[in-house]
């Protein structure tokens, strides 16, 4: 999946979202400890394959945007 934004005319930032991985679910997340970090405990606690898909501040304001109530960390999971 390729999630793509228009920052202006001349500026467009895509983030790549790994759907290598077949039926595994997506956590999307800065790459720091905040949110998140209690979801990723509890899903490595409870033996879950998903992929951590960790983006970089300096993305943000650009994919903000493209994200479900402007908002992360995201749950991508096939069928929902």
């Amino acid at each position: 999946m390729l999630l793509k934004h228009t920052v202006d005319s001349n500026q467009v930032v895509d983030l790549k979202v790994e759907t290598t991985g077949g039926d595994r679910p997506t956590l999307i997340y800065f790459d720091a400890y905040g949110r998140a970090e209690s979801i990723r405990i509890l899903l490595s606690h409870a033996k879950v394959d998903y992929i951590d898909q960790r983006i970089g501040f300096s993305d943000w304001p650009a994919l903000k945007k493209t994200m479900p109530n402007e908002q992360i960390p995201v749950w991508i999971e096939k069928g929902i």
